[in-house]
């Protein structure tokens, strides 16, 4: 009888994409004996090139900056749009948040490199993947190198992306559509990303870093019925302004399709089974920033994971858990939306028609989970037009000009009672509601101690002197002015008679 060999662990993740990779960093980093399964061998071809600003510091907080400062990699591309109408508008990047093209398969596989450096044990390739639960653990079986194991684990988290479950366990957040799409050789030399809507969809474009250039048609899959896949390819892009260069360097036989449905999974945290990535949810690609959402969420249910295992508050950590997926996504419809609406042919075919469609409706004859009420819940919730932003600069003049003006608190604050992350646990704070956004911190302070603060203080300067006693002068001014900009603090009336001349530059 062949042995099985068997350990014990606390947290088994399945898939090594960049969820799971930045689930077992993350982890380890906590202290805690984690094992990481990867189905392929690397590497592996994978989509998702162009990755979103926000990505850097999610890199540097995980140590891993190094692996993106590649010098084949391409950084800070200019975009060249066409959107909300027929002209040419260039976009270009943020000086201090770079955009960058990588290439994927290189990545994945130096991200594995740097799971391996840390000591995490990987096993890759597998097959044959079970598991079930006894009692409170599970037992997860599998065959690598023809070796047979058994691991029992507190936790199992699958990130093994969008084909790990049915399409009946997704809620859908929109239509399904169709992407064709080609890499050729990018003999005319773009260096620049492009993005077009056309009256049939919308194209996506970009230099890759192996000197080809990657062209995306996204439109509705009924477009089939009517001509073949290359045909409706080459058409879309010869009539389109910002692609039509590159209609003669596109191949017959070398045009690659998917569907792309964006979800949700309708119970993604079920007994210690904790979905994260592609498998727990995906956004449209239009916002070009899935692998940066997933890394981040993946930051965020490791904290919850370690909140389980180190203080046993199962409850309150899937109940953030589940916060964080709702308010992602319902951000993300919201934006996308507005964005798609805004296309100068947001009316001219199925395609834009079906981007109109209410997201309850395209859900109408499924069951729903308690999971899923709470997310049509929030989808129901208006959205404040106008952001809570935190103040990043005062002038000097506006702090000399406020800073002998009483103050007083807003009567009608809402405070709650708030999950947040602090100390890398999930905990219950007190916290403001405003205009729909709990607020916990600022500027890692809580807001709710700030204001209770506030009530001993006078004048807006003796308020920013005492917060300069715990942090730097310029973050308590900050932090004075965007409490005022939030409305938690107005200027008292007496003081606005008195200095009403003053005050009409402010």
């Amino acid at each position: 009888m062949e042995s099985v060999k068997k350990a014990k662990v606390e947290v088994v993740i399945v898939g090594a994409g960049p969820a799971g990779i930045t689930m077992a960093l993350r982890l380890e980093k906590l202290g805690h004996k984690v094992i990481l399964l990867e189905k392929q061998q690397f590497p592996r071809p994978q989509l998702g090139e162009a990755l979103s600003p926000g990505i850097w510091n999610i890199f540097e907080y995980l140590e891993i900056l190094h692996v993106l400062k590649k010098e084949h990699y391409l950084k800070n591309t200019i975009a060249e749009v066409i959107w909300e109408n027929q002209e040419i508008f260039e976009r270009k990047p943020n000086l201090k948040q770079e955009n960058i093209i990588v290439n994927r398969e290189e990545l994945d596989a130096d991200l594995l490199e740097e799971v391996r450096k840390r000591n995490i044990k990987v096993f890759q390739p597998i097959n044959h993947l079970k598991w079930e639960q006894k009692t409170t653990n599970w037992f997860i079986s599998f065959n690598s190198n023809n070796e047979k194991f058994e691991i029992e684990t507190k936790f199992i988290v699958d990130a093994r992306g969008r084909g790990s479950f049915s399409q009946k366990e997704q809620i859908k957040l929109g239509t399904a559509h169709l992407c064709l799409w080609q890499d050729v050789k990018n003999s005319i030399f773009c260096n620049r990303m492009k993005i077009e809507a056309v009256e049939n969809g919308w194209i996506w474009g970009a230099p890759l870093t192996n000197n080809n250039y990657r062209m995306m048609l996204f439109l509705e899959s009924e477009e089939l019925n009517k001509s073949k896949a290359i045909s409706i390819f080459k058409r879309e892009i010869n009539q389109s302004k910002l692609f039509s260069k590159f209609e003669k360097l596109i191949k017959d036989y070398s045009l690659n399709s998917c569907v792309i449905q964006s979800y949700i999974h309708e119970n993604p945290w079920q007994q210690n089974f904790v979905k994260i990535g592609d498998a727990a949810f995906t956004l449209d690609p239009l916002s070009s920033s899935g692998v940066e959402k997933a890394m981040r969420f993946s930051m965020q249910t490791a904290i919850c994971i370690h909140t389980v295992l180190k203080e046993y508050k199962e409850e309150k950590a899937k109940e953030f858990y589940e916060k964080q997926i709702i308010e992602t996504n319902k951000r993300h419809s919201d934006w996308l939306q507005t964005f798609y609406n805004s296309a100068w042919c947001s009316n001219a075919s199925l395609f834009w028609k079906n981007k109109k469609k209410n997201i309850l409706d395209i859900n109408s004859e499924k069951d729903i989970s308690d999971f899923e009420k709470c997310f049509y819940k929030e989808l129901k919730r208006e959205t404040s037009e106008e952001k809570l932003e935190v103040i990043e600069f005062v002038p000097k003049h506006q702090i000399e000009l406020l800073w002998n003006l009483e103050f007083e608190l807003n009567p009608t604050i809402n405070i709650q009672d708030i999950l947040c992350i602090e100390d890398d646990l999930i905990k219950v704070k007190k916290g403001v509601l405003i205009q729909n956004e709990e607020k916990v911190f600022l500027h890692h302070l809580e807001i709710v101690k700030l204001l209770e603060e506030s009530k001993h203080q006078k004048t807006i300067g003796e308020f920013i002197y005492k917060i300069s006693t715990e942090i730097r002068f310029e973050f308590a001014v900050r932090i004075v002015f965007t409490l005022l900009k939030w409305k938690l603090l107005f200027i008292s009336k007496e003081s606005l008679i008195r200095n009403q001349k003053q005050l009409s530059s402010f």
